[in-house]
């Protein structure tokens, strides 16, 4: 691809990318709320609970970093309304450099605490069996508990984290045959919800993204470490928006 190809290319895939900051596509009613570089907000879907979210960078970004503190926050929020939360990123067709989000599923309490089990077996079942790849990457036995040097530059893959706890990546061998609804099946088939929730969601109306916005907003008040980071940055004179 030459450089006048790839810049089509580049600007074609900013253009009809949802998740964009300034995309048109984006739906602005769906944002809990704005961190400096990242975003939370609920998915414009049925989803799985009313308080499904992902995270993703304002910016077109291929990886996600920067999410710490939004998980740290989230899981907190779940864990005192006895809760808990699966997070899970899958990063398919990497060669297309998608907007890359990580979606937070909640899940009571007793499920939550079972979840490692259910994923391991999942990524342990998945694609052929054999592969070039070491097929689970426990992250909980990596130095720094992250997918980000667990997996080769450049090779798509699945990674599940359980609330605080680090959980499980997976280089993904054959992407054109890897579900992309792979977690929301699992989670699905844990709480036991009907097939359409993930195989074929709906997309809600404005006033139900809305109402669920609304929802999520007020349980993630007392944890919204954006507002004290704003404030504390207008306090210094620093540029928001370079942060």
């Amino acid at each position: 691809m030459n450089f006048v190809d790839e810049h089509k290319f580049i600007e074609r895939t900013l253009e009809s990318c949802p998740k964009c900051i300034n995309s048109k596509l984006l739906e602005k009613h769906s944002i809990v709320a704005y961190g400096l570089k990242t975003y939370l907000a609920v998915v414009n879907w049925d989803g799985l609970s009313p308080e499904h979210c992902y995270i993703a960078p304002m910016a077109h970004c291929a990886s996600l970093g920067l999410v710490a503190m939004w998980r740290d926050g989230k899981a907190e929020a779940e864990e005192e309304g006895e809760q808990d939360c699966v997070f899970v990123e899958t990063a398919l067709n990497v060669r297309e450099q998608q907007h890359m989000s990580i979606e937070c599923i909640p899940l009571p309490k007793e499920l939550g605490e079972l979840a490692p089990i259910y994923f391991k077996k999942a990524i342990m079942e998945s694609e052929k069996e054999w592969s070039d790849n070491k097929k689970l990457i426990d992250l909980a036995k990596l130095s720094r508990n992250s997918v980000r040097g667990a997996i080769p530059k450049g090779f798509p893959y699945f990674a599940v984290n359980f609330g605080l706890q680090p959980g499980f990546a997976h280089v993904i061998e054959d992407d054109r045959k890897f579900p992309a609804n792979f977690a929301q099946e699992i989670v699905g088939g844990m709480l036991d919800l009907p097939h359409h929730h993930w195989r074929n969601p709906k997309k809600q109306s404005f006033d139900k993204v809305t109402e669920k916005r609304n929802g999520l907003k007020k349980m993630w008040a007392k944890y919204d470490w954006t507002e004290i980071v704003r404030s504390e940055l207008d306090g210094s004179g620093e540029d928001v928006q370079n942060n």
